[in-house]
């Protein structure tokens, strides 16, 4: 009977082992979104986010719910003569509609917005591209999401209890060397909204495959704030999806006026 619980004992050491060691070796955020990066740039494929979702104001027992559509698509800069780039956005509010369209397309940006055409150069190749990454700080901010095994893959999480927690986050959209005096400009109106709004949630998810494609999130918003001694709810939820197998969405440029 001693051996059979020995026996047991040092089972459960050596379970208990391999599960810690296999936490230890468990992929930070930044180590997975670098790879799901190298993924993408071997690819030709075009990469298209779709973002559904619903933004919500209510006060005085009166809300407000409009819609948002949100689409880019992106494909490697180096395919001259064809969009690069392409994004849509379209809400609805009170019976208005917005719509904006924007399109790169031979070192050139045309925009739509509500019917009115517009365009300027707009210079995106590989390197410029490239620039563009060095000059945020991903792994600053990735390294704020944690990281959560799936059946699937893994799941990147990042919730924030007050606005002021979220100001190092978004610090890290700046450039790759820190600007401590802007930051510290940041954190301190980020505070000052935390005096006048309570951050409810804040929840970031995104789902990453095993093979290191990332194919969804969600984006959940929910403050509370007083405006001239009214409360007001602000509120807002997003679904989104990211596929590589749908073609590139065009403008049609035919009667563009330069």
């Amino acid at each position: 009977m001693r051996k059979m619980k020995k026996s047991r004992i040092l089972w459960l050491a050596v379970w208990l082992c391999l599960a810690l060691s296999g936490c230890a070796k468990t992929e930070s955020a930044s180590e997975i979104m670098a790879k799901v990066q190298a993924k993408q740039m071997q690819s030709e494929a075009v990469q298209s986010v779709t973002m559904k979702g619903q933004m919500k104001m209510t006060a005085q027992g009166v809300s407000l719910e409009f819609p948002m559509d949100l689409v880019i698509q992106t494909q490697p800069a180096e395919k001259q003569g064809e969009p690069v780039v392409y994004f849509s956005f379209s809400t609805s509010f009170m019976g208005q509609s917005m719509e904006m369209k924007y399109c790169v397309q031979d070192q050139v940006m045309y925009s739509e917005v509500n019917g009115e055409r517009s365009s300027q150069p707009y210079a995106y190749t590989p390197e410029t591209a490239q620039e563009l990454q060095q000059n945020v700080n991903l792994e600053k901010m990735v390294n704020a999401f944690s990281v959560n095994k799936t059946g699937t893959g893994y799941e990147l999480v990042y919730e924030a209890q007050s606005f002021a927690e979220l100001a190092d986050l978004l610090g890290a959209l700046g450039d790759a060397e820190p600007d401590l005096e802007a930051l510290q400009e940041l954190k301190q109106q980020f505070e000052m909204i935390d005096q006048t709004v309570t951050l409810n949630e804040w929840k970031m998810s995104f789902q990453v495959s095993k093979d290191y494609q990332m194919n969804g999130g969600l984006i959940v918003v929910d403050a509370t704030g007083d405006v001239e001694g009214t409360e007001m709810n602000f509120s807002m939820e997003i679904n989104v999806s990211v596929r590589t197998d749908q073609p590139m969405t065009t403008m049609d440029l035919s009667d563009w006026s330069l």
